[in-house]
């Protein structure tokens, strides 16, 4: 149910400004700006003639329409692997201009803060299993157990005799496999 009559007697009775009308009845502050441009176009003031009821109010301002659920506009989805696989190519390239590339082919486009958002969403993975991984390796070579010291060098002295697996670890570390976080390769966030 819609506070027109609410927002209408804040305004008009007591001469509040649209952002306290919009706190005070826990809405928009758009929504308050349309529901007093509608009734300055409808010639609706106040005091309400005749004691007319929300119902005859909205059907006025309204037009007898039923309240639909707003739709929500589809905006352009941003390409993450794309945007991530050029922040890996180009050391020197930011989010900040990505997302100015972004807005420039899609004008109608996510705002900055969502786009970071989102993309930080999206490398939410990354990150945690770089965390998880720096994890388990401090406790496996911080730990003095004779189990655990008799597994890590059991495993330190197989990579070191198969050169495939040691070659393959040092790409890793070295960040030169998949889409390996910024941090992981030494690189400034």
């Amino acid at each position: 149910m819609r506070k027109t009559k609410e927002v209408l007697r804040l305004r008009f009775e007591l001469g509040l400004g649209q952002r306290q009308i919009a706190r005070s009845c826990g809405m928009g502050l758009g929504t308050v700006h349309d529901y007093l441009e509608r009734a300055v176009a409808a010639g609706i003031g106040w005091p309400l003639p005749g004691g007319w009821s929300e119902e005859e109010l909205e059907a006025k301002l309204f037009g007898n329409q039923p309240v639909a659920a707003r739709a929500v506009l589809q905006r352009p989805q941003p390409d993450w692997k794309g945007i991530h696989e050029q922040l890996l190519q180009h050391r020197h390239l930011t989010l900040q201009l990505l997302w100015e590339e972004y807005r420039q082919a899609n004008p109608e486009g996510y705002r900055y803060s969502w786009f970071c958002e989102r993309y930080q969403r999206w490398r939410r993975f990354d990150t945690m299993a770089m965390g998880i991984a720096t994890d388990g390796l401090n406790r496996l070579f911080s730990n003095q157990s004779d189990v655990l010291r008799l597994v890590r060098d059991v495993g330190l002295g197989l990579v070191d005799r198969l050169p495939a697996l040691k070659h393959l670890f040092i790409r890793e570390a070295a960040g030169l496999v998949g889409e390996v976080p910024k941090l992981l390769r030494g690189e400034a966030l």
